[in-house]
């Protein structure tokens, strides 16, 4: 059930229907067409904001985008996710948790099989995690060879044991600090 704007009166309304920053994020990436956006949400079932259920708690982003996002010729989660909100460059974890919905959310618009939404969440997982960063450094990371001496592994020992003075077996900010007085 979308909600019906033409119900709310300008003069007769002092409440704010969404978040401020919601209404921000809507103005500031939309522009003159947020209120095309907005008249895509749906109510949220509760007291307020009344309308304009939100993907993900932390983030602006409403669920009426996703339909949006699809109605300006966005193909693909990784269109959604990544040119669209662009939440996959903003936090990784958080495109995951809402890719399920934005997958399904395409699905049924877009008439979708169920074998073409696990593909659509299959090749999203994979951009997400390789080319927004998420295992990237772990694979660099372990991918990297570490080739040092005898002579290079005794001096880092040495090293890290001076700043390691209570031998725990890390260095902590405090060691830092201590070492560079």
């Amino acid at each position: 059930m979308t909600f019906n704007w033409r119900s709310v009166k300008k003069a007769e309304h002092n409440e704010t229907l969404f978040l401020i920053q919601v209404a921000q994020h809507l103005a500031t990436t939309y522009g003159d067409r947020a209120y095309s956006v907005a008249k895509l949400c749906k109510l949220t079932g509760k007291r307020w904001p009344i309308v304009g259920k939100r993907l993900h708690g932390e983030f602006p982003y409403l669920e009426a985008e996703v339909h949006y996002a699809i109605r300006e010729y966005a193909c693909t989660a990784i269109d959604v996710l990544a040119r669209r909100l662009r939440l996959a460059f903003l936090n990784t974890y958080a495109a995951h948790e809402i890719l399920p919905f934005v997958v399904e959310t395409m699905g049924k618009d877009l008439g979708w099989s169920a074998a073409e939404k696990e593909r659509q969440i299959v090749a999203a997982r994979r951009f997400i995690d390789l080319e927004m960063g998420q295992e990237a450094r772990a694979q660099s990371v372990d991918n990297t060879p570490l080739n040092l001496t005898r002579a290079e592994m005794q001096q880092a020992k040495e090293r890290f044991n001076q700043l390691d003075r209570d031998r725990k077996g890390h260095i902590t900010v405090n060691d830092l600090r201590r070492h560079f007085r």
